[in-house]
Protein backbone atom coordinates (compact mmCIF):
# COMPACT_ATOMS: atom_id res chain seq x y z
CA UNK A 1 0.00 0.00 0.00
CA UNK A 2 1.53 3.26 -1.06
CA UNK A 3 0.61 6.57 1.01
CA UNK A 4 1.10 10.07 -0.37
CA UNK A 5 1.19 12.74 2.91
CA UNK A 6 0.30 16.13 2.04
CA UNK A 7 1.46 18.49 4.49
CA UNK A 8 1.07 22.30 4.39
CA UNK A 9 3.45 24.31 6.03
CA UNK A 10 4.79 28.14 6.78
CA UNK A 11 6.87 27.57 9.94
CA UNK A 12 8.10 25.31 13.18
CA UNK A 13 11.11 23.71 11.09
CA UNK A 14 12.16 21.59 14.08
CA UNK A 15 8.42 20.08 13.82
CA UNK A 16 8.34 19.60 10.41
CA UNK A 17 11.40 17.87 10.42
CA UNK A 18 10.30 15.48 12.97
CA UNK A 19 7.17 14.84 10.94
CA UNK A 20 9.15 13.97 7.96
CA UNK A 21 11.22 11.91 9.45
CA UNK A 22 8.52 9.81 10.80
CA UNK A 23 7.01 9.59 7.48
CA UNK A 24 9.54 8.58 5.86
CA UNK A 25 9.53 5.17 6.20
CA UNK A 26 6.08 4.33 5.08
CA UNK A 27 6.00 3.69 1.21
CA UNK A 28 5.34 6.32 -0.84
CA UNK A 29 6.13 10.17 -0.73
CA UNK A 30 5.84 13.63 1.50
CA UNK A 31 4.52 16.31 -0.47
CA UNK A 32 5.07 20.09 1.23
CA UNK A 33 3.83 23.50 0.55
CA UNK A 34 5.11 26.22 2.00
CA UNK A 35 3.26 29.38 2.59
CA UNK A 36 4.41 31.91 -0.42
CA UNK A 37 4.61 34.34 2.45
CA UNK A 38 7.68 32.34 3.89
CA UNK A 39 11.35 34.09 2.54
CA UNK A 40 14.75 34.51 3.27
CA UNK A 41 16.19 32.40 5.86
CA UNK A 42 12.84 31.11 6.58
CA UNK A 43 12.56 29.41 3.52
CA UNK A 44 16.04 28.12 3.29
CA UNK A 45 15.58 26.82 6.31
CA UNK A 46 12.33 24.87 5.55
CA UNK A 47 13.01 23.84 2.18
CA UNK A 48 16.73 22.43 3.11
CA UNK A 49 14.74 20.37 5.60
CA UNK A 50 11.97 19.07 3.01
CA UNK A 51 15.36 17.99 0.45
CA UNK A 52 17.17 16.64 3.33
CA UNK A 53 14.35 14.36 4.88
CA UNK A 54 13.37 13.00 2.55
CA UNK A 55 10.20 15.42 0.90
CA UNK A 56 9.72 17.09 -2.06
CA UNK A 57 8.23 20.95 -1.90
CA UNK A 58 5.78 21.93 -3.95
CA UNK A 59 6.42 24.27 -6.65
CA UNK A 60 3.82 26.53 -7.00
CA UNK A 61 3.65 28.12 -3.90
CA UNK A 62 0.87 30.06 -2.69
CA UNK A 63 0.02 33.15 -0.02
CA UNK A 64 -2.62 31.47 2.21
CA UNK A 65 -4.49 33.21 4.56
CA UNK A 66 -6.54 31.79 7.42
CA UNK A 67 -10.46 31.40 6.68
CA UNK A 68 -9.82 32.13 3.39
CA UNK A 69 -10.23 30.17 -0.16
CA UNK A 70 -6.69 30.24 -1.09
CA UNK A 71 -6.84 27.20 1.82
CA UNK A 72 -9.06 25.35 -0.72
CA UNK A 73 -6.45 26.46 -3.74
CA UNK A 74 -3.45 24.82 -1.68
CA UNK A 75 -5.35 22.07 -0.92
CA UNK A 76 -6.47 21.82 -4.49
CA UNK A 77 -2.75 22.35 -6.00
CA UNK A 78 -1.48 19.56 -3.99
CA UNK A 79 -4.08 16.71 -4.46
CA UNK A 80 -3.20 17.32 -8.35
CA UNK A 81 0.16 17.07 -8.28
CA UNK A 82 0.06 13.92 -5.67
CA UNK A 83 -2.26 11.69 -7.94
CA UNK A 84 -0.06 11.73 -10.69
CA UNK A 85 1.85 9.01 -8.37
CA UNK A 86 -1.87 7.46 -7.98
CA UNK A 87 -1.76 6.53 -4.12
CA UNK A 88 -3.90 4.30 -2.21
CA UNK A 89 -4.64 6.94 1.03
CA UNK A 90 -3.63 10.64 0.61
CA UNK A 91 -3.36 12.29 4.00
CA UNK A 92 -3.73 15.69 4.45
CA UNK A 93 -1.70 17.23 7.20
CA UNK A 94 -0.32 20.39 8.79
CA UNK A 95 3.34 21.15 9.58
CA UNK A 96 3.21 21.08 13.33
CA UNK A 97 1.20 17.69 13.24
CA UNK A 98 3.26 14.47 14.09
CA UNK A 99 2.27 10.97 14.04
CA UNK A 100 1.83 9.70 17.72
CA UNK A 101 1.97 5.76 16.45
CA UNK A 102 4.78 3.44 15.32
CA UNK A 103 5.64 3.17 11.48
CA UNK A 104 4.45 -0.43 11.36
CA UNK A 105 1.26 0.40 13.47
CA UNK A 106 0.50 2.87 10.87
CA UNK A 107 0.92 0.46 7.88
CA UNK A 108 -1.06 -2.05 9.58
CA UNK A 109 -4.04 -0.06 10.27
CA UNK A 110 -4.56 0.96 7.09
CA UNK A 111 -4.04 -2.16 5.22
CA UNK A 112 -6.73 -3.35 7.50
CA UNK A 113 -9.09 -0.57 6.84
CA UNK A 114 -8.55 -0.54 2.63
CA UNK A 115 -10.92 1.08 1.10
CA UNK A 116 -12.50 2.99 4.36
CA UNK A 117 -12.11 6.82 4.32
CA UNK A 118 -11.14 9.02 7.26
CA UNK A 119 -12.79 12.44 7.41
CA UNK A 120 -14.88 14.03 10.30
CA UNK A 121 -18.76 14.88 9.77
CA UNK A 122 -20.25 17.37 11.89
CA UNK A 123 -23.88 17.32 11.55
CA UNK A 124 -25.69 19.13 14.62
CA UNK A 125 -27.46 22.26 14.98
CA UNK A 126 -24.63 24.56 16.15
CA UNK A 127 -22.47 23.60 13.34
CA UNK A 128 -25.50 23.82 10.42
CA UNK A 129 -25.95 27.22 11.59
CA UNK A 130 -22.21 28.02 10.97
CA UNK A 131 -22.36 26.43 7.63
CA UNK A 132 -25.42 28.79 7.02
CA UNK A 133 -23.64 31.66 8.50
CA UNK A 134 -20.21 30.95 6.17
CA UNK A 135 -21.57 30.36 3.06
CA UNK A 136 -24.59 32.04 2.68
CA UNK A 137 -23.21 35.60 1.90
CA UNK A 138 -20.34 36.43 0.02
CA UNK A 139 -17.86 36.86 2.57
CA UNK A 140 -15.81 39.35 1.06
CA UNK A 141 -12.66 40.45 3.40
CA UNK A 142 -11.49 37.08 4.52
CA UNK A 143 -8.15 37.52 2.69
CA UNK A 144 -7.65 40.50 4.78
CA UNK A 145 -8.64 39.76 8.29
CA UNK A 146 -6.10 38.97 10.04
CA UNK A 147 -3.95 42.02 9.03
CA UNK A 148 -3.51 45.28 9.52
CA UNK A 149 -5.93 46.77 7.42
CA UNK A 150 -8.35 43.67 8.26
CA UNK A 151 -7.98 45.23 11.53
CA UNK A 152 -8.77 48.66 9.99
CA UNK A 153 -11.83 47.17 8.59
CA UNK A 154 -13.25 45.17 11.46
CA UNK A 155 -13.24 48.47 13.84
CA UNK A 156 -15.44 50.01 11.08
CA UNK A 157 -17.77 47.30 11.06
CA UNK A 158 -17.36 46.60 7.00
CA UNK A 159 -17.50 43.24 6.95
CA UNK A 160 -20.98 43.23 9.22
CA UNK A 161 -22.19 46.03 7.29
CA UNK A 162 -21.57 44.02 3.78
CA UNK A 163 -23.70 41.15 5.02
CA UNK A 164 -26.25 43.57 6.14
CA UNK A 165 -26.43 45.14 2.76
CA UNK A 166 -26.39 41.90 0.83
CA UNK A 167 -29.37 40.75 2.63
CA UNK A 168 -31.30 44.23 2.05
CA UNK A 169 -30.31 42.96 -1.31
CA UNK A 170 -31.80 39.58 -0.72
CA UNK A 171 -28.71 37.73 -1.59
CA UNK A 172 -29.30 34.13 -0.37
CA UNK A 173 -27.07 32.02 -1.92
CA UNK A 174 -27.77 28.64 0.44
CA UNK A 175 -31.36 28.92 -0.92
CA UNK A 176 -29.54 27.58 -4.73
CA UNK A 177 -27.96 24.87 -3.94
CA UNK A 178 -28.56 21.33 -5.34
CA UNK A 179 -27.44 19.31 -2.68
CA UNK A 180 -26.73 19.97 1.50
CA UNK A 181 -23.44 21.53 2.71
CA UNK A 182 -21.69 19.73 5.41
CA UNK A 183 -18.92 20.46 7.66
CA UNK A 184 -15.75 18.85 9.21
CA UNK A 185 -12.08 19.28 10.44
CA UNK A 186 -10.31 19.94 7.34
CA UNK A 187 -7.71 17.07 7.91
CA UNK A 188 -8.23 13.48 6.42
CA UNK A 189 -6.94 10.60 5.27
CA UNK A 190 -8.80 9.78 2.12
CA UNK A 191 -8.28 7.25 -0.81
CA UNK A 192 -7.50 8.03 -4.65
CA UNK A 193 -11.15 8.11 -5.73
CA UNK A 194 -12.43 10.54 -3.34
CA UNK A 195 -9.34 12.35 -4.15
CA UNK A 196 -10.11 12.53 -7.57
CA UNK A 197 -13.87 12.82 -7.01
CA UNK A 198 -12.63 16.42 -5.41
CA UNK A 199 -10.58 16.84 -8.19
CA UNK A 200 -13.74 16.17 -10.96
CA UNK A 201 -15.57 18.79 -8.88
CA UNK A 202 -13.14 21.67 -9.02
CA UNK A 203 -15.97 24.30 -11.18
CA UNK A 204 -18.40 23.32 -8.29
CA UNK A 205 -16.08 24.20 -5.54
CA UNK A 206 -14.61 27.65 -7.23
CA UNK A 207 -17.94 28.83 -7.97
CA UNK A 208 -19.36 27.77 -4.82
CA UNK A 209 -17.42 28.51 -2.25
CA UNK A 210 -15.16 31.20 -3.38
CA UNK A 211 -15.84 33.97 -0.97
CA UNK A 212 -17.06 32.15 1.49
CA UNK A 213 -15.79 31.95 5.54
CA UNK A 214 -13.49 28.70 6.30
CA UNK A 215 -14.21 26.60 3.08
CA UNK A 216 -11.54 23.97 3.78
CA UNK A 217 -13.68 22.88 6.75
CA UNK A 218 -16.71 22.34 4.45
CA UNK A 219 -15.99 21.74 0.44
CA UNK A 220 -14.27 18.62 0.85
CA UNK A 221 -16.94 17.00 3.34
CA UNK A 222 -19.77 18.42 0.87
CA UNK A 223 -18.17 16.82 -2.00
CA UNK A 224 -17.77 13.29 -0.57
CA UNK A 225 -21.10 12.87 1.58
CA UNK A 226 -23.11 13.94 -1.61
CA UNK A 227 -20.98 11.49 -4.17
CA UNK A 228 -21.47 8.39 -1.48
CA UNK A 229 -18.12 8.44 0.17
CA UNK A 230 -19.84 9.21 3.61
CA UNK A 231 -21.01 5.59 3.78
CA UNK A 232 -17.49 4.60 3.76
CA UNK A 233 -16.20 6.90 6.53
CA UNK A 234 -14.30 5.05 9.35
CA UNK A 235 -16.53 4.31 12.23
CA UNK A 236 -13.59 4.44 14.96
CA UNK A 237 -13.85 2.32 18.35
CA UNK A 238 -13.06 3.72 21.65
CA UNK A 239 -11.38 6.70 22.36
CA UNK A 240 -10.26 7.60 18.26
CA UNK A 241 -12.65 9.76 15.87
CA UNK A 242 -13.06 9.25 12.00
CA UNK A 243 -10.41 11.26 10.93
CA UNK A 244 -7.57 9.75 12.98
CA UNK A 245 -6.67 13.29 14.44
CA UNK A 246 -6.26 14.59 18.02
CA UNK A 247 -6.98 17.64 17.46
CA UNK A 248 -8.48 19.70 21.02
CA UNK A 249 -10.64 22.92 20.27
CA UNK A 250 -11.90 23.21 23.95
CA UNK A 251 -8.72 24.42 25.14
CA UNK A 252 -7.59 25.97 22.22
CA UNK A 253 -7.40 27.37 18.03
CA UNK A 254 -6.76 24.67 18.28
CA UNK A 255 -4.91 23.48 21.67
CA UNK A 256 -0.70 22.92 21.87
CA UNK A 257 -0.32 20.02 23.30
CA UNK A 258 1.79 19.75 25.97
CA UNK A 259 4.04 16.72 27.93
CA UNK A 260 1.17 16.84 30.83
CA UNK A 261 -1.01 15.68 27.58
CA UNK A 262 1.68 12.25 27.40
CA UNK A 263 -0.77 9.71 28.10
CA UNK A 264 -3.86 10.99 26.70
CA UNK A 265 -2.07 11.14 23.02
CA UNK A 266 -0.57 7.57 23.22
CA UNK A 267 -3.29 5.82 25.01
CA UNK A 268 -5.82 7.86 22.12
CA UNK A 269 -6.96 5.28 18.96
CA UNK A 270 -6.03 8.30 16.81
CA UNK A 271 -2.73 8.25 14.08
CA UNK A 272 -1.64 12.01 14.11
CA UNK A 273 -1.67 15.14 16.40
CA UNK A 274 -2.04 18.47 15.79
CA UNK A 275 -0.36 20.78 16.78
CA UNK A 276 2.60 21.38 18.71
CA UNK A 277 5.09 24.10 19.05
CA UNK A 278 8.94 24.01 19.91
CA UNK A 279 8.23 27.34 21.71
CA UNK A 280 5.15 26.20 23.73
CA UNK A 281 6.64 22.84 25.05
CA UNK A 282 9.57 21.25 23.88
CA UNK A 283 10.04 17.93 25.87
CA UNK A 284 6.89 16.47 23.98
CA UNK A 285 7.84 17.06 20.79
CA UNK A 286 11.67 15.59 21.64
CA UNK A 287 9.98 12.43 23.33
CA UNK A 288 7.34 11.65 20.17
CA UNK A 289 10.61 11.99 18.14
CA UNK A 290 12.89 9.86 19.92
CA UNK A 291 9.96 7.39 21.48
CA UNK A 292 7.62 6.82 19.01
Amino acid sequence: MRHAFLIIAHNEPEILSCLLEKLSPISGESIVHIDKKVRGKKFETLSSIISTKGGRMLEDRIDVRWGDFSIVECELALFKDAIQGKYDYYHLLSGVDIPIKPTNYILDFFEANRGKEFFSIVNDSENKKLIWNNTNFYHLFTREMKTKFGRVLSKFKIPSLSIEVQKLLRIHRCEKDVCPLYKGDQWMSITDDAVRCILHNEGFINERFKYTNCPDEIYKQTILVNSGFGDKVYSPLGNGNSSLRSIDWKRGRPYTWRFSDLKELVNSNNIFARKFSMSIDSEIVNWLRDNI
